[in-house]
């Protein structure tokens, strides 16, 4: 019983990571985060008008309440995060609903983990699977990874550990980096499937060499812990 505790803390821990770097980045669209940091004008010198964070936040607020679904992510992770906006988990959901009821499948996912995790809501397993499945379907590959560990673990949904492994190593053949972290430590900790070291530290390695920082770290620790 203790290993299995440790083993759903160990990947509850590891999911949060997932929904942390979401909601860390979830404000800022790819094509600013591919751009690198702001610069303070298009000429050297010149000044730009400074945003405030609540400015930034009514901006996001308007055209959430206008419909448009990425916006309602944000506005909805900013509530559930606390950030740039006094916390409210309850109202965050409401916009995390709206915004994956149109399609937005990082919302979903979002969703999913919440009601997995049960910290800022009451556990739900039925809510996390509902909302994991309609992510999942737009092809959002950590709802998927979400849905493969529910299984391997019978949250939810009947247990079936050969299909939750089945899936997981499909995404992380496909180079999905919480996919790999999640088999490494299946096989370290030997809860779900016999204790297999070896593929243990193959996927465990195959994660470190990844650019996911937070992943990165995550299996170096337990590669120092498996070569005790």
């Amino acid at each position: 019983m203790k290993k299995l505790t440790k083993l759903s803390t160990v990947m509850v821990a590891a999911a949060a990571l997932i929904v942390a770097a979401f909601l860390a980045g979830c404000t800022e669209s790819p094509k600013e985060k591919a751009a690198g940091p702001k610069k303070e004008g298009a000429v050297s010198g010149q000044k730009q008008n400074v945003v405030t964070p609540s400015e930034k936040f009514q901006a996001g607020l308007k055209k959430a309440q206008e419909g448009d679904a990425t916006s309602q992510k944000e506005v909805g992770a900013m509530y559930v995060e606390g950030k740039e906006v006094q916390k409210n988990v309850n109202t965050g959901i409401e916009w995390l609903e709206k915004s994956a009821r149109q399609g937005d499948t990082w919302a979903g996912f979002a969703l999913g983990r919440l009601y997995r995790e049960g910290k800022d809501v009451p556990q739900d397993f039925g809510k996390a699977l509902e909302w994991s499945k309609k992510s999942a379907t737009g092809g959002n590959e950590s709802s998927q990874l979400q849905i493969a560990d529910m299984i391997l673990k019978g949250q939810g949904v009947k247990q079936d550990i050969q299909q939750g492994l089945t899936e997981m190593k499909r995404l992380a053949d496909q180079g999905h980096v919480w996919a790999q972290y999640s088999l490494g430590i299946t096989y370290a900790d030997g809860v779900y499937v016999p204790k297999n070291t070896q593929e243990a530290v193959k996927w465990l390695t195959k994660v470190a060499q990844q650019d996911n920082e937070a992943a990165k770290r995550a299996a170096q620790a337990k590669l120092k812990e498996l070569q005790k």
